[in-house]
């Protein structure tokens, strides 16, 4: 009798034989840290983190698909979009994406603002040692 298998998002790992053994990828954590950091006060049950879990690696393996299809060999927010619409209906697919560009908007920013901080900085620490004698 054969174990059952389910699907899920597998990355390479390079076994002693040489042979590439299939690693498995689960976003469980990630998902609750970003659950406690919009909300903190939400209880979220391991049920719901489980069908988060299932959705992201439908859309990551469809955005995989799609890459394939192309030749790719890196995925990029279009495949993401385009996966996302294949496998959700109309309107939550638009939801979905909009909120997916607006939170990478958000962390580009985010991370320009903390470089922005670094440069000055690092350019305060410059003029600083500029004035002092050593």
């Amino acid at each position: 009798m054969m174990a059952q298998t389910t699907e899920k998002n597998t990355l390479p790992e390079a076994g002693a034989s040489g042979k590439k053994r299939r690693q498995t990828v689960e976003f469980e954590k990630h998902i609750y840290e970003v659950a406690k950091e919009e909300n903190p006060e939400l209880e979220i049950t391991v049920e719901a983190i489980d069908m988060m879990n299932n959705m992201l690696h439908m859309i990551v393996n469809e955005a995989a698909k799609n890459a394939a299809t192309f030749k790719q060999t890196s995925l990029n927010i279009n495949d993401f979009k385009a996966a996302v619409k294949q496998l959700f209906s109309g309107g939550f697919a638009r939801y979905a994406n909009l909120h997916g560009y607006l939170t990478c908007t958000t962390f580009e920013t985010s991370l320009a603002h903390e470089q922005d901080i670094k440069d000055r900085e690092s350019q305060q620490l410059a003029d600083y040692l500029d004035h002092v004698e050593i």
